[in-house]
C-alpha cells in the first residue's frame, strides 16, 4: 500500500479540472474540423446541385431545339412534296403564265409555303386573270395615250387641250 497517495481536496479538484481542460480542448478541436468538414461538403452539394440544375435546362433547351428541328424538317419535307402538286395545278389553271413566272424562286417558295385555303384563292385569282388574258398579241388599234389611230395624222386629245387652258390661264 506504499503506492497509494491521498490526495487533498484541492489536489483532486486541480487533476480533475486539468483532465477536463484538455479534453475540452481536443472535442473543441474535432468539433471545429467537423464543421469544417461539414462546411466544405455542403459547399461541394451545392456546386453539385447548381450543375445538376444548369444540366437539366440544357436538357430541355436541347430537347426544344430538337423538336424545332425536327418540325423544320418536316415542314421542309411537306413543302418539297407540296410544291410539283402546286406548280402542276398552277400551269393547268393559268396557262396563260409562262416559264419565267415559274423561275422565280422566291415566287416558287411562297407559293409552297402558303396555307392550303390561301393556295386555292390564289389559284381561283390566277385563273381569273386568265380569263381576261388576251388571247393575241397583236398591236392595239388605237393607243389611248396618243389618240392616234392607222393612217391618222397627230392630234391632241381633249384632255391634253384641257389641261394645257388651265395651266396658260394660271400663267397669265
Amino acid at each position: 500500500m506504499a503506492d497509494e497517495k491521498t490526495y487533498t481536496e484541492a489536489e483532486h479538484i486541480a487533476i480533475l479540472s486539468d483532465r477536463l481542460t484538455k479534453e475540452t480542448a481536443e472535442l473543441t478541436s474535432t468539433v471545429d474540423q467537423l464543421t469544417g468538414s461539414k462546411t466544405e461538403l455542403e459547399n461541394k452539394l451545392d456546386l453539385a446541385e447548381s450543375a445538376k440544375v444548369a444540366a437539366e435546362a440544357k436538357t430541355v433547351e436541347a430537347e426544344k431545339a430538337l423538336e424545332e428541328f425536327k418540325a423544320e424538317v418536316q415542314e421542309r419535307e411537306d413543302a418539297a412534296a407540296r410544291k410539283d402538286d402546286r406548280i402542276k395545278a398552277l400551269r393547268e389553271s393559268a396557262e396563260h403564265l409562262d416559264d419565267d413566272f415559274f423561275a422565280d424562286e422566291n415566287r416558287v417558295k411562297r407559293i409552297v409555303a402558303m396555307k392550303d385555303e390561301d393556295f386555292q384563292g390564289y389559284l381561283a385569282d390566277l385563273s381569273a386573270t386568265a380569263a381576261g388574258a388576251p388571247k393575241a398579241t397583236s398591236v392595239p388599234r388605237e393607243s389611248a395615250m396618243q389618240n392616234e389611230s392607222k393612217g391618222s395624222t397627230n392630234t391632241t386629245s381633249a384632255g391634253k387641250d384641257f389641261l394645257l387652258r388651265r395651266y396658260i390661264a394660271k400663267g397669265a
